[in-house]
């Protein structure tokens, strides 16, 4: 999702936050208010569908409070039961960029699994983040998929808590080929690996892909 100005695309989202970490609690304890609540911010929500960018979702907030009026309307509610709608507002307009994130990641992932297949690779990143050297900072997390069976890898670097050394960790997935989705059920029984050293991670991880490789050649040669 392309932003032309990323601190006031920080300043916003983190507006919108706050919203959202004011608004939930107090509905909570009325389970029939927090269903209001929900069901209005969903209809906020749906009601910025076509802002299909930061830009937009940004430029959009101006008039939040007519499109949270109108949502309203929707439910069959009126302002007057929601309070400070500017909360509501906030709720929606978060809800709506975790979207535009989520929208973002699958066009991504689409992206790099057609560049990998163009150039005839035999693995392709899915996802990248955090910072592998610096994992104080930021967690690193790295997850790949083999095109010929659908098989993948989770290759990450965190911080352990009590010793504030890093631990490298090697988790082996199952995808569907044709969405690329994870499959849980299959991730959840894969045993994973977790090391204290990243020269023996490196190793296991080009050990998995090598792994991979030789037994899809092996099938392709056992095809008659």
């Amino acid at each position: 999702m392309k932003d032309p100005d990323g601190a006031a695309t920080a300043g916003l989202v983190a507006e919108w936050r706050r919203a959202e970490e004011r608004l939930y609690p107090v509905a909570m304890i009325d389970t029939e208010r927090y269903a209001q609540f929900v069901s209005v911010v969903r209809a906020t929500a749906d009601r910025l569908s076509s802002c299909e960018t930061m830009q937009e979702l940004a430029e959009t907030y101006s008039g939040a409070h007519e499109v949270v009026t109108r949502a309203v309307g929707d439910v069959g509610s009126s302002t007057e039961e929601f309070g400070d709608v500017s909360l509501v507002a906030g709720a929606a307009f978060h809800l709506r960029y975790r979207e535009l994130l989520v929208e973002q990641h699958r066009r991504d992932v689409a992206a790099r699994i057609e560049a990998g297949r163009e150039r005839g690779d035999r693995w392709v990143v899915l996802h990248e983040s955090g910072r592998e050297q610096d994992p104080l900072a930021q967690p690193y997390e790295r997850v790949e998929m083999c095109f010929a069976d659908g098989r993948g890898l989770r290759a990450s670097v965190d911080v352990d808590p009590d010793t504030y050394r890093p631990v490298y960790r090697l988790d082996e997935l199952r995808f569907d080929l044709g969405t690329s989705a994870l499959h849980e059920a299959a991730a959840a029984t894969q045993a994973g690996r977790s090391f204290s050293q990243r020269e023996p991670w490196e190793r296991a991880t080009t050990e998995l892909r090598d792994r991979a490789a030789a037994e899809v050649d092996a099938d392709a040669g056992a095809v008659p």
